[in-house]
């Protein structure tokens, strides 16, 4: 839960995963994040988790984002090569997520990060990309 309640850029506006938003926490890993790792041998780092209402319109988030549920993270995917950390490109996060058929609610493409949300059901699986990816598209 740590390392979900957390914000790069506003970090003095984090605030703990509510007791009754951990199984939000525990389903978006356990049915994405942790499957992604596992498969690949990445790591991953969360820019931003949970999301309380302050930090979310801090940062200029949707009134709806999942992130205020605890339902989404915004997604730093890297491998260690030789003790160096090297980022993977979203897209190549995309593929691995298409190819081993997980869940998603919405995945989007950021330049630099990858946006996953995940629900207790009624997944969408929708692949979205932000208005300044320029990468490559599935």
């Amino acid at each position: 839960m740590v390392e979900f309640a957390v914000s790069a850029s506003y970090p003095h506006l984090v605030a703990p995963v509510p007791l009754h938003l951990h199984c939000n926490v525990v389903s978006l890993v356990l049915g994405v994040l942790q499957p992604i790792c596992d498969k690949t041998g990445w790591r991953d780092y969360i820019s931003s988790g949970y999301r309380n209402y302050a930090l979310n319109r801090a940062v200029g988030g949707s009134v709806s984002s999942d992130h205020l549920y605890a339902r989404a993270a915004d997604n730093n995917f890297y491998r260690v090569v030789a003790g160096r950390r090297e980022e993977v490109a979203p897209i190549d996060v995309a593929r691995v997520v298409q190819s081993l058929g997980l869940e998603y609610d919405q995945m989007i493409l950021y330049p630099t990060f990858v946006h996953i949300g995940y629900r207790l059901g009624g997944n969408r699986n929708q692949l979205l990309y932000s208005g300044n990816y320029t990468g490559k598209r599935l």
